[in-house]
């Protein structure tokens, strides 16, 4: 279950629309109103989706396999003197187009679902809908030219489950929107018709489009004031469209079993999240000119991926390592302050961390994979939260010589080859419990003498 959540507009959207898709036999995807609550604040549409799996023509509660929240949010857009549709305006059949008569301005959302249409020229003098525009599940819709006119929409634009879409060039006119969301249009190549787009003040969500292989179309993008998402394509290869990125909120590329590299030469602030997950054949990573990544940089589950490396890279919030199993090195050799946390964790191949400038981590730490030593954290002087040392196969702290404070608890435990605590030369002290724990081939007396000779705060617990 997805949300994608915006600002502060309350909508609704009456009626329940199904479609049977060409997707794949017998799915079925329906949009139903949410009225304010616990799934969406200021209410919105979920767009549920399953198989017909008893052939009635209803997509029935047990057959629900998947559902997205689409929340709204805040708007600034409105009609003024223009000719005005008020309410939400629904399209199913070409019937419903003589409703938009000269209308340039629908004060509400625009709905176009459930309908064979191939073109829709009565639409094409609408300037602005104030609420958001919900394109989804029309069979034959090859494109949204239709709609090429749109300068500014309140909310959000949603082009769903259109099976025999292959265009959204018409995208590029718009002048405010505050999402774009592209999901599950199965024969959508890419994103041609986008070349214009330098600077996007909307969030863009690029998810589960079976049959996009690459993001051309945004080979001029500059700026992001926030996020991109690129997930679940399942057939995309490249990323080389985003090489003039140089700033974004938040970037997440995630499930793209098909994607061999990602390079952003150009890339150099996030101001929130990097999450680079789940990316099966992932094997190259390149963000040769990262300096920051504000909130913080997870690579989680890529199982191919041999490296990283941030040569660039000084300032991040977390750093989030996580079940790569191939992953051999990890390698930032300017990165000085790490604000939040880091974990290192499911690691069975890594041989090297290199942090050569690393002197802070403002919160916990976790170690849970083989490292061999601590030698990448040689200039490390403090952890402004917990500890947590696991699996390691280093036989004592060499490596961490500057490290002198630990501010919550530390915890060293299951570690097959720990037999000592050398390496802490400038340690002195804990200001939570200190558990040490399972580690067969440390001495009690050697895990005792090194308690005694520091501050605890908490409690020591040694077994």
């Amino acid at each position: 279950m997805t949300r994608f959540w915006l600002g502060l507009l309350a909508i609704v959207v009456t009626g329940c629309i199904v479609h049977q898709t060409d997707e794949t036999p017998g799915t079925l995807v329906q949009v139903n109103p949410v009225q304010p609550g616990s799934d969406c604040e200021y209410g919105g549409v979920a767009i549920e989706s399953g198989s017909d799996t008893n052939a009635n023509g209803v997509l029935d509660p047990s057959e629900v396999t998947s559902t997205q929240y689409v929340c709204n949010g805040s708007t600034s857009v409105d009609c003024g003197s223009a000719s005005t549709l008020s309410g939400e305006i629904s399209i199913e059949s070409a019937a419903d187009l003589g409703q938009i008569g000269s209308a340039t301005c629908i004060d509400g959302d625009l709905v176009i679902a459930n309908t064979d249409l191939t073109s829709m020229p009565e639409l094409g003098g609408l300037d602005t809908i104030t609420g958001s525009v919900y394109v989804v599940g029309n069979s034959a819709l090859p494109s949204l030219s239709d709609l090429d006119g749109l300068r500014r929409v309140g909310a959000l634009y949603v082009v769903q489950a259109n099976p025999a879409l292959t265009s959204v060039g018409a995208l590029s006119g718009l002048q405010h929107v505050q999402s774009i969301q592209i999901i599950d249009n199965a024969t959508l190549p890419d994103l041609s018709g986008l070349e214009s787009i330098t600077n996007l003040d909307a969030g863009l969500n690029i998810t589960g489009n079976a049959g996009l292989t690459s993001l051309a179309g945004l080979d001029n993008l500059v700026t992001s004031s926030a996020g991109i998402d690129v997930e679940s394509n399942n057939n995309l290869t490249s990323t080389d469209a985003l090489a003039h990125l140089v700033t974004v909120v938040a970037l997440d590329i995630t499930g793209n079993a098909k994607l061999p590299s990602i390079a952003l030469p150009a890339l150099t602030n996030v101001r929130g999240t990097i999450t680079i997950e789940q990316n099966a054949a992932l094997t190259d990573v390149s963000l040769p000119a990262l300096t920051a990544a504000s909130n913080g940089i997870t690579v989680e589950q890529d199982a191919a991926l041999p490296t990283l490396e941030f040569p660039e890279l000084l300032l991040t919030g977390a750093l989030d390592v996580t079940s790569d199993t191939a992953l051999t090195s990890i390698t930032a050799p300017n990165l000085a302050i790490i604000a939040t946390e880091v974990e290192l964790i499911a690691l069975p191949a890594i041989q090297t961390t290199s942090f050569p400038a690393l002197g802070t981590i403002g919160g916990n730490v976790s170690v849970g994979a083989p490292l061999s030593s601590f030698d990448g954290f040689s200039t490390l002087t403090s952890i402004g939260g917990q500890l947590i040392v696991e699996g390691v196969t280093a036989a004592d702290f060499t490596g961490l010589g500057s490290l002198q404070t630990v501010a919550g608890n530390v915890t060293i435990e299951q570690n097959q080859n720990l037999a000592a605590f050398s390496g802490l030369t400038a340690f002195t002290g804990v200001g939570g419990n200190l558990t040490v724990t399972s580690n067969p081939a440390l001495m009690p007396s050697i895990a005792q003498a090194f308690a005694a000779g520091i501050t605890v705060g908490g409690t020591v617990t040694i077994e």
